[in-house]
Formats: C-alpha cells, structure tokens, sequence
C-alpha cells in the first residue's frame, strides 16, 4: 500500500472520512499532528535515511495531502467520493525528490502561497473573459484607455508567470480600471 500524508489544520472534522476513502483506495493514510508538522516530509512518510527532529510544530490554519508515488486515476477516485462525502481536501502535492527535503510546516506554507497567486490568476482570467461583453463605444476614451491599458498588463502578467507581489498588483490596478469605467454621454 501506498502513503497519503494528511494534515488537518483547518477542518480536523473531515480525518475519518478521509482516511475510510483513502484505505477503501488501497493507500495508507499518516496522519500528521500539529507538532509533527516541523518534521521533514521525507521522515513523516517513513522513508530511509530521514530522522526525527527535535522541534515541536504549531497549528498551521491548513489542509493537505502528500501523496507518495499514487497515480492521476486514483487521485480522481479520491477527489469523487471526497465531494460525494463533503471532505474535500483542495490542496494536494506530491512527494518529490525536492519537497521530500522540507519541513512539512514549510510545504503547508510554499502551497498557500501557490494557492494565492492562482487564485489572482483565475480571477485575472475571469476579468480578462468578461471583457468580451465590453464594448468600447459605450465607455468614455479615457477611463477605456485606462482599462485597455490595465488589460494588457495583467494579460502580460499571466503568460510571464510574475511573483506574487505583481500578480496582486496588476489584478488591482486592473479590477480599479474596471470599475473606474465611466459610461459615454450618449449624444441625441
């Protein structure tokens, strides 16, 4: 059987559900306290090699799944009957040569991070196809050329994959173009 590594730091509630999904898979769930999660993945899955280290971890505010070697059909599986159960787990990774490294309360924080910027980008996205039903003569020259502008640059931003503190720039100033749209006087 293969390892699932969970921690439940927001919604502890969802453990029993998601550990029968998980054995009803053939996967071995580790669950994984809040004062192990200062310990290396790589220890926490039971690998060689990795010992325990002397630190004591904290509540993280954060769900997660470390899957270990599980394949794509499996993972679907998974993510069926958690939604028919109401225990989704929405941020999974899987164990890697690099992230096996890790302290796990240093994933829990790499993939919030993630978890942010593409949630900027999807809103990003969701902007840039709202603007399809935008038409140029029904707004005044200067608050489109402001909004034209403030597209672009968030078009930009999303196919240039920018950090995290530009992502969030360029959704602001994209989402303020947005809504600083004036409607044209319609001329009689």
């Amino acid at each position: 059987m293969k390892n699932v590594l969970l921690y439940f730091g927001a919604n502890p509630e969802k453990k029993d559900n998601v550990c029968k999904i998980l054995e009803d898979l053939h996967l071995t769930p580790i669950v994984v306290s809040d004062e192990e999660n200062s310990q290396q993945v790589g220890y926490l899955m039971k690998l060689a090699d990795f010992t325990k280290q002397s630190e004591k971890g904290e509540r993280i505010a954060m769900d997660l799944m470390v899957f270990e070697d599980v394949d794509d059909d499996t993972i679907r599986e998974f993510t069926k009957f958690s939604k028919l159960l109401h225990c989704e787990m929405p941020q999974k990774a899987m164990l890697t040569e690099h992230n096996k490294n890790w302290k796990l309360c240093d994933l829990l924080q790499e993939i919030e991070k993630e978890h942010a910027y593409f949630a900027y980008v999807e809103k990003i996205h969701t902007m840039l196809n709202e603007s399809q039903h935008l038409i140029i003569d029904d707004y005044t020259k200067d608050s489109w050329k402001a909004y034209e502008t403030a597209f672009y640059a968030a078009y930009d931003a999303i196919q240039k994959q920018c950090s995290m503190d530009e992502i969030k720039a360029v959704y602001e100033r994209f989402y303020k173009a947005k809504e600083g749209l004036k409607t044209a006087q319609a001329t009689p």
